[in-house]
């Protein structure tokens, strides 16, 4: 049977598509950067159609999370002080516990009875990708802002920069959208990563990769691009497989007539800057002819200016 963050989720259309203006030319290399990590199993927005007969996952989008809206989450009204959610403690890291009853007109994700949690990291880069630390890029906290995208619960913290991760309450299982964001000490956004949906399981503290949070450079007015993390699986049995075993070389993220080719042995990925708007987006595993070993449904995309948008880890189904 299939690990259950591979089974499909279906979700609402964003509608329209903005205009692509400004796009990157196509054949662009994705640059993973050298803090972000592939230890994480997980699960990004994707459904799957395998090209060798694999299928049946219906691919998903988010609603309402598009780069004026959720995507974007403009500092102010959901500002983890504004809501009332305790800060986290600077030595150990933890995220508040945003014991409220209410959050900006949503209820409380936070239950009492509820097992799961997520855990984050982060790392620091100036604007032309180089390592770099809270004080070199003047930021002072990262604002964690987790919704359920079921009933639309939320919970919110704040978590001071240089403790450099943070643990979630407890919430019940299901699909998130997640917006981390660094801020500096008058409360403006420097930086923000934004995970349309990552998936929670009863009883597991689920890890999230090791993501970077830049500040400055080209991406401060387009968007920082997508992350992602990838594996292979046989359709029948489950069973993970290395990119030599099925001959893959390349994961393929097209975004619009956008082309990003990354490597397939490197387990991850990080697109270069791409313009702000809503783009269809899939994702191809591809041998060293080009040809396709396995493919993602089309889903609808939003990115916002300064934003890296985060797919999770996704699976590559094949024969």
């Amino acid at each position: 049977m299939p690990h259950p963050r591979w089974l499909a989720w279906t979700g609402i259309a964003l509608g329209a598509l903005a205009p692509l203006a400004g796009c990157l030319t196509s054949g662009q290399n994705g640059d993973p950067g050298a803090a972000f990590s592939s230890d994480t199993s997980q699960n990004g927005p994707y459904g799957h159609a395998g090209a060798h007969g694999g299928g049946g996952y219906v691919g998903t989008s988010v609603a309402g999370h598009g780069a004026t809206d959720a995507g974007a989450h403009e500092a102010g009204a959901h500002d983890a002080n504004d809501a009332g959610a305790t800060e986290g403690d600077a030595s150990d890291g933890n995220a508040g516990d945003a014991s409220v009853s209410e959050t900006g007109g949503r209820s409380l994700a936070c239950t009492a009875s509820a097992t799961a949690t997520f855990s984050f990291a982060w790392s620091l880069e100036d604007g032309a990708g180089a390592d770099a630390t809270c004080d070199g890029v003047g930021g002072r906290t990262v604002d964690l802002d987790v919704i359920n995208l079921t009933t639309g619960a939320e919970a919110l913290s704040t978590t001071p920069c240089m403790a450099k991760a943070a643990v979630t309450c407890a919430m019940p299982a299901g699909s998130y959208s997640v917006s981390m964001k660094l801020k500096d000490a008058n409360g403006a956004v420097l930086s923000e990563v934004f995970a349309p949906r990552l998936f929670l399981v009863d009883g597991q503290a689920t890890a999230v990769a090791s993501l970077p949070l830049q500040v400055g450079g080209a991406g401060s007015t387009t968007g920082r691009g997508f992350a992602l993390t990838w594996s292979i699986a046989k359709q029948s049995t489950g069973a993970i497989l290395s990119c030599a075993q099925e001959s893959a070389s390349t994961v393929r993220l097209l975004a619009g007539t956008t082309m990003f080719d990354l490597p397939c042995t490197d387990g991850k990925g990080r697109t270069t800057t791409i313009a702000p708007g809503i783009y269809p987006v899939t994702l191809d595993l591809l041998d060293a002819k080009s040809a396709k070993l396995s493919e993602t449904q089309t889903m609808t995309l939003a990115i916002a200016a300064g934003q890296l948008v985060y797919l999770g880890d996704v699976p590559f189904f094949v024969n």
